[in-house]
């Protein structure tokens, strides 16, 4: 008897055309996500309707790339609330590059915003374990969106009497490395940045994008 090569968990289930489960169910949560792009981003971080544009675009853009590693190395017939919280996360910092795009400072929507960002943070970590969905997957994507989050904190800038200084100072803890880090002036050593920290994306950053704030 011959055995059949394995394929991945979900692609028996894929239909005629070859979307499966895990894949529908994903795209609509990503429909969800650009709906609070645009909801997030058009009223609390008050941006005009170019900029609102151009945030969903590249909410839309990030969500269509996950969604194709995710039929190509997703393991699992289950997307699960992991995945669904960090989607979450990803929307949310993708709104906070509207400010960026107005040159405007961080004030306190942005510290909202960046705050329930933030908080989420090994959340999804915690559904993907206590449902059974722990993936290499899961965790790149993860590491991914802490590293996006990181870098629009870092790169939002200040005022006085403003949130932004925390916002920045989240950032730079954000590219943390214990081995090879950097002061961040502006922050008088009260936080470090540094190159080959957690967050791969942001290991490939610069010493030019250290927090000038």
């Amino acid at each position: 008897m011959i055995q059949q090569n394995a394929e991945p968990a979900g692609a028996s289930r894929a239909g005629a055309t070859g979307v499966t489960p895990v894949g529908s169910r994903y795209a609509a949560a990503s429909v969800t996500g650009a709906l609070l792009v645009i909801l997030v981003a058009s009223g609390p971080l008050a941006a005009g309707a170019a900029r609102v544009a151009a945030v969903t675009a590249l909410y839309g853009l990030v969500a269509v790339i996950i969604g194709l590693l995710m039929r190509r190395t997703y393991p699992h017939d289950a997307l699960g609330l992991c995945n669904l919280v960090t989607l979450l996360r990803l929307a949310l910092a993708t709104c906070l590059v509207a400010p960026l795009l107005a040159g405007g400072q961080a004030d306190w929507a942005v510290f909202a915003v960046a705050a329930v960002a933030l908080g989420l943070d090994g959340l999804d970590g915690w559904l993907a374990r206590r449902q059974g969905l722990v993936s290499a997957f899961g965790a790149r994507f993860d590491m991914e969106v802490d590293a996006a989050l990181g870098l629009i904190l870092a790169l939002t800038p200040s005022r006085p009497g403003a949130p932004g200084r925390w916002c920045c100072c989240s950032g730079c803890r954000a590219t943390r490395s214990s081995r090879r880090a950097w002061p961040c002036r502006g922050c008088a050593g009260r936080c470090r940045t540094g190159r080959g920290a957690r967050w791969p994306a942001l290991s490939r950053l610069p010493r030019s994008s250290r927090c000038k704030h």
